[in-house]
């Protein structure tokens, strides 16, 4: 299985059939604390489309998350969230949304790295996240 790609957004909301979706201010990877304080903590909702070879049966997965910083160090959160469902019998694409909680420790740049299924053919995907002073 591999990511096809990932968004995080302001919102994100089923719209239609199927797998329809409305989202605003998506790719979001610039982040200020309006306050100045820091660590800044927030939740936001992201949007993953996989897609996988074999469509032959359903098939459990799942992703890890993980914020490093400029080092590759984890740090902050998310720390090691799972995300898990079930590829149905006859797909190859899949979408999976949900909710990140985020916290940056200070101002920096960021990654968040993204592990599908770990145990069995693990794929990697990055997000650049930049945290910059209020403009």
């Amino acid at each position: 299985m591999e990511i096809q790609s990932f968004i995080l957004c302001k919102t994100l909301e089923k719209s239609g059939k199927g797998n329809q979706w409305d989202a605003q201010h998506i790719c979001i990877h610039s982040f200020y604390s309006l306050d100045g304080r820091y660590p800044l903590k927030f939740k936001m909702p992201y949007y993953v489309l996989l897609r996988r070879e074999q469509r032959m049966s359903d098939t459990r997965f799942s992703i890890r998350f993980n914020l490093v910083n400029e080092d590759g160090k984890k740090i902050g959160q998310p720390y090691n969230f799972v995300a898990a469902g079930v590829f149905p019998n006859g797909f190859r694409f899949m979408s999976l949304e949900g909710t990140i909680e985020f916290e940056f420790p200070k101002i920096g740049d960021y990654r968040l790295d993204i592990t599908s299924d770990e145990n069995i053919f693990p794929t990697k995907y990055h997000y650049n996240i930049e945290v910059t002073e209020k403009p």
